[in-house]
């Protein structure tokens, strides 16, 4: 790995964690701010990392951690919409990947199940609060069949 491309997932890791530290601590803006700077961080670095797993899980985290905090601050509708950005995010780097490297089994494997959790995530979340769902589509991911849409309401 590029030595450049080390620091910056270490700069991540570290966000990660001031994060959650001030999280703990209830500082929420500060630990929203780092969470932020954390998605930023990791969405700026995927198209970098070689390894697609560990690229996946550094969006994941940041955008669950934003949408928990959001959640703990009684911000459900907040929570939902970073929910799906997460999942749009991935859905995106799916579609890419398979029209650009279809060969690539491992990527794209790991990109579906990583749109099936994103996915199922907001599944989760808007039976937990459906007064605070949304009327939006959301697309399914591709192993869910084709043209399955949910609606949240």
């Amino acid at each position: 790995m590029d030595k450049q491309l080390e620091q910056q997932i270490n700069h991540w890791q570290d966000t990660i964690s001031d994060g959650n530290r001030f999280f703990t601590l209830r500082r929420y803006g500060d630990a929203m701010r780092l969470y932020e700077q954390a998605r930023q961080l990791a969405t700026g670095l995927f198209s970098q990392w070689q390894d697609t797993e560990a690229a996946i899980a550094t969006v994941v985290i940041s955008y669950h951690n934003q949408a928990d905090l959001y959640l703990h601050i009684n911000l459900a509708t907040e929570a939902l919409e970073t929910l799906h950005q997460a999942h749009t995010f991935v859905l995106k780097t799916l579609d890419q990947a398979q029209k650009t490297e279809p060969e690539n089994d491992a990527r794209i494997q790991q990109l579906l199940q990583a749109a099936n959790r994103t996915y199922f995530a907001i599944m989760r979340h808007q039976q937990r609060y459906p007064s605070d769902a949304q009327d939006t589509l959301i697309p399914a991911p591709p192993s869910l069949g084709a043209g399955h849409t949910i609606t949240m309401q």
